[in-house]
């Protein structure tokens, strides 16, 4: 797995002191291990990833992580929500909702 792909385990405090830990921009994979999209886009995160190496993505398991899911109003995964720390402040870019490649990689050229 590329570096740039953190595995969070944890609850929302911790999860926006960890995106606010961060400088550029971020992305938040909002998955289930069930999910057939998600497990297609997970096979196809460390390329993404590792061509968008000034990019941190977390990957955030909805199921061992409901506490978090409920704070973003996950209702739909695979789940993508682009973030950019400014200051103290966490900036809500975009969302991508579904697993289409070309919108994750236009996301990615808009934004980083």
């Amino acid at each position: 797995m590329s570096s740039n792909i953190i595995s969070f385990e944890g609850n929302y405090s911790e999860l926006v002191e960890a995106i606010k830990s961060k400088t550029g921009l971020v992305v938040i994979n909002f998955f289930a291990t069930w999910c057939e999209p998600c497990k297609k886009l997970g096979m196809q995160l460390p390329k993404i990833a590792q061509e968008n190496s000034n990019v941190t993505f977390f990957k955030v398991d909805i199921d061992s992580n409901e506490q978090i899911a409920k704070m973003y109003n996950i209702i739909h995964i695979p789940q993508l929500s682009f973030m950019r720390v400014e200051g103290k402040t966490i900036n809500d870019l975009d969302t991508i909702l579904g697993f289409d490649v070309n919108k994750i990689n236009n996301g990615l050229s808009r934004y980083r």
